[in-house]
């Protein structure tokens, strides 16, 4: 006989595939009553904030190990590593702390009462002195190198306040209920001083870089006119005593006898590849069997996991220039340590500077080898120009209306045993589907996408030369990436029609290629089944052909 709780789990796996780890964790905390039960206990609340804190760690997990048994391994190896400051613990409540923010971190947020001290910093001082100025604009970046400091540009100068303003119109719009900001003056025995007039903040609501005191104290005093604002000398708000709170009496609720709104919800869609593979029914186990014998891990094997690792990793490649950084000289690899301390300094913490240097220089040999690896056959990512490529290219592919998962699962199966999945479920696909491209480029008269994986596949892998063809092939299978690309290759397919029009022919495509970066070596060669850390597939022209037009609207087929 099923209790409560079984059937409460029941329910928590199905909304699991539907909607996610997150939706699933919550509801079943909310059915089961944890806070009542959890909130009068000493230490309760606590314990409420690190359930909720792990659910946003398996929810930002589960965007990549779709499924509660891939998600399940995740966490076991997760508990035995050191976190990040994503793990730090959280206090429970900082309902009564008083946040300190700075103006470029604030950007975004927003907070019910925002106090802005030192406005008086906010000031344009005299023209700068220095050998280097930088000026960009829409055509790009400009570097004025001298030999010695020099005055800057009146037009420079012009920028900086700008810039000064701009900040300015942040801070003083970070408050949803009330601002304080305070703007003291330096008086001198002719008015206020020069510098402390030219005020970024007067500068914004007089509408002038170069703001006069009268006109300044005229639109104070406009200012103040305005409902909900105050405007008042510092000398007079220190001699005023607190006014007596009022408390206005509640609003009456008046019953008119209607039904509140309810919201009309679309027909449509917005549908992902991490929202297909969420709907896929898991029928694998975790996998705890033997793994490789343990031991230290060497060069990119032993870069950090996780996440944000990850990101960092992609970085790197986003923004390298290939060509640029593919020479075995001191400075190219100048270049690659360059491009991948930005990124690693963006997203990742060192204890020391010398694990930072050690990490560093892993994740420039991996660049390097990315760029002069045989990942296609006869095409190394070291011919391909900045202007052949696409980095992070987005995409938002219109859905027929009807298509549910169970035709797109048809439709693999047709496709071969290699792209099935046989666990797909009925969910409806009508509207949308959206996703970003990892890479997309031109080489030898064809085009090809790319997914850079930072996959560690450790219960597999303990050198690079154990990224096989057959280990790869495993990774590609349990986290479905396969489909991935397929939805990917439709996609471009669609843009190269938009964009070429009836110079297009579908063999144009060139097919998938996905990178697993902590394997990939420049040394390694090609052999008849492919190369270590590379998975690619042609998949075919006519395989991305159906599976577009099974995704295409009638009328548009028409």
């Amino acid at each position: 006989m099923r209790t409560m709780t079984g059937r409460s789990l029941e329910a928590g796996v199905a909304r699991w595939r539907r909607a996610g780890a997150a939706a699933a964790l919550s509801a079943f905390i909310d059915e089961e009553h944890l806070a009542e039960r959890l909130l009068p206990v000493e230490g309760g609340e606590q314990r409420l904030t690190n359930y909720a804190h792990i659910i946003e760690l398996l929810n930002e997990a589960g965007r990549k190990y779709a499924t509660p048994a891939g998600l399940l391994s995740w966490f076991e190896s997760a508990r035995a590593q050191k976190g990040g400051e994503t793990r730090n613990l959280r206090l429970a409540s900082d309902a009564n702390l008083v946040t300190v923010e700075t103006i470029h971190s604030s950007k975004g947020l927003q907070y019910p009462i925002v106090y802005l001290p030192s406005a008086e910093s906010m000031a344009v001082m005299k023209g700068e002195k220095r050998s280097v100025f930088k000026q960009s604009d829409a055509s790009g970046m400009e570097l004025s190198i001298t030999h010695g400091e020099v005055q800057e540009s009146d037009a420079l100068k012009v920028k900086r306040k700008e810039e000064l303003v701009r900040l300015a119109y942040v801070a003083m719009t970070r408050a949803a209920c009330r601002l304080v900001l305070v703007v003291p003056q330096n008086r001198t025995s002719t008015g206020w001083h020069g510098n402390y007039r030219k005020n970024a903040y007067f500068m914004a609501l007089t509408g002038s870089l170069e703001p006069d005191r009268d006109i300044v104290l005229d639109s104070f005093r406009e200012l103040g006119s305005l409902p909900g604002v105050r405007c008042v000398e510092i000398e007079t708000l220190l001699t005023e005593t607190a006014d007596d709170i009022t408390v206005a009496p509640p609003a009456l609720d008046t019953d008119l006898g209607v039904d509140h709104a309810k919201p009309i919800l679309p027909k449509w869609r917005v549908s992902s590849f991490s929202s297909i593979n969420r709907s896929v029914t898991d029928d694998e186990v975790a996998w705890f069997g033997p793994k490789q014998a343990a031991g230290p891990l060497e060069g990119i094997l032993a870069f950090p996991r996780g996440t944000k690792a990850g990101d960092a990793m992609h970085g790197m490649l986003d923004i390298a220039d290939f060509p640029a950084v593919a020479p075995d000289t001191p400075e190219a690899d100048a270049l690659r340590r360059s491009i991948a301390r930005s990124r690693i300094e963006q997203f990742l913490s060192f204890p020391d500077e010398a694990s930072l240097d050690k990490a560093v220089g892993e994740a420039a040999r991996m660049i390097y080898d990315v760029v002069n690896a045989e990942i296609l056959p006869g095409i190394r990512l070291r011919d391909v120009k900045m202007t052949e490529r696409a980095s992070e290219m987005p995409f938002l592919l219109r859905m027929r209306d009807g298509l549910s998962a169970s035709d797109l699962k048809d439709a693999l199966e047709r496709f071969g045993d290699m792209y099935a999945i046989p666990n797909l479920s009925d969910d409806d696909l009508s509207g949308f589907l959206t996703g970003f491209i990892d890479l997309a480029f031109g080489a030898k008269g064809r085009f090809w996408i790319l997914d850079w994986k930072s996959n560690a596949i450790t219960r597999f892998v303990r050198t690079q030369a154990d990224f096989t063809q057959h280990v790869m092939s495993d990774e590609m299978r349990v986290h479905r990436y396969r489909l991935q690309y397929l939805i990917y290759l439709v996609a471009l397919r669609r843009f190269l029609k938009a964009r070429l029009g009836r110079d297009y022919d579908d063999s144009l495509l060139g097919g998938a290629c996905y990178v697993f970066l902590r394997g990939v070596s420049a040394d390694a060669r090609r052999g008849p089944e492919g190369i270590q850390g590379v998975v690619y597939d042609p998949v075919g022209a006519e395989r991305i052909a159906r599976l577009d037009e099974l995704f295409l609207p009638e009328w548009e087929q028409k």
